[in-house]
């Protein structure tokens, strides 16, 4: 398993939920439930949900929440408030060091 999609399919079936069960444990910022559509959509890879609705995604499916935040592309809030803050350099070295990592 290598996409999103396919990470929460897996994760959500091997927990023995079906999609409305678990959008019916998933609030919005607004603090509405998601729909089923919406949950639908990311299962099928049509929609990246939000960092919000991604860390519960994380929490209730027990899923490492940095693997899902590369899954989707997407960067942690609290990365982003560190990069907006960083300098060329640091930023540089940040992703010089995360690349010797795969190596």
């Amino acid at each position: 398993m290598n996409n999103l999609s396919e990470v929460l399919s897996e994760s959500r079936k091997n927990m023995g939920l079906s999609q409305k069960e678990l959008v019916f444990k998933i609030i919005k910022e607004d603090g509405e439930n998601i729909s089923a559509q919406y949950y639908n959509d990311i299962e099928k890879g049509r929609r990246i949900p939000s960092n919000y609705i991604l860390s519960q995604l994380a929490e209730l499916l027990n899923i490492d929440l940095d693997f899902l935040f590369s899954l989707a592309e997407k960067m942690p809030d609290d990365i982003k408030e560190k990069i907006g803050n960083a300098s060329e350099k640091q930023i540089k070295a940040a992703y010089s060091a995360f690349r010797k990592s795969f190596q």
